[in-house]
């Protein structure tokens, strides 16, 4: 007579394909449903940055930071990206932020030590932390008039403090201008020392898993792919 049901042995069978099939696959998954949270998250918190610089700059009849008396001094200091921030929390509700900054340790040779030794991070009431470190006032060419003057580093995170604070995961880099715009780091000759054309694609490039200190390149990445993320997070 035959017997309904699995043996034992049918059952272990099962579950260790399910097993080997979940490992396969999980890492995927969560990797593209933490890739689809990014780009949304990173393009709204640039640009309201963007945007309150906009209305700081026209509120005050100015095309440039510098002009309008908010972020004057060629290598600027501590207390000069104090009360930038502080004139630009008027128009994006961020406050000081006094916990543990970005951790970007594994990158900074990339970086530039300065991102964690002599940043100011201020946090906005969804928790994105905006870390602007100084940076001496740079033109991306000799002929680019001077509100296009580039002139400090800006990190986003994303995430508030929360694991994993990586670069390309939820910490991601920029350069501001003197007008108030945002350069994605591994844009066009984002931060000088780069060559002429696009660094992503050389660094970030889709479908494949940058080196550790390439991470800060893909920022561009996901600006240039319509806010999806094409590379492979850590």
């Amino acid at each position: 007579m035959k017997k309904n049901g699995f043996t034992l042995a049918e059952v272990l069978i099962t579950l260790g394909i399910i097993g080997v099939i979940s490992a396969l696959t999980l890492p995927a998954l969560l990797n593209d449903t933490q890739g689809a949270q990014v780009g949304p998250r990173l393009g709204k918190a640039a640009s309201m940055f963007e945007q309150a610089n906009q209305v700081l700059l026209q509120e005050n009849s100015v095309d440039s930071l510098f002009d309008g008396g908010f972020y004057t001094r060629a290598g600027a200091n501590i207390s000069d990206i104090e009360s930038y921030l502080s004139n630009l929390s008027r128009y994006l509700k961020i406050t000081h932020y006094k916990g543990t900054a970005c951790n970007v340790a594994l990158d900074k040779n990339n970086f530039d030590h300065r991102i964690t030794n002599n940043g100011v991070s201020w946090i906005s009431k969804d928790g994105v932390i905006y870390t602007v470190s100084f940076w001496e006032r740079r033109k991306e060419r000799a002929s680019d008039p001077s509100h296009k003057t580039m002139i400090c580093y800006v990190l986003i995170d994303i995430n508030r403090n929360s694991e994993p604070n990586l670069p390309g995961t939820d910490v991601f880099a920029f350069s501001l201008r003197d007008d108030g715009s945002l350069i994605p780091a591994g844009a066009y000759k984002w931060n000088i020392y780069e060559a002429s054309s696009p660094t992503w694609q050389n660094n970030c490039a889709n479908n494949a898993t940058p080196a550790n200190r390439n991470y800060y390149m893909c920022t561009a990445s996901i600006f240039e792919n319509n806010m999806k993320v094409m590379y492979k997070m850590r």
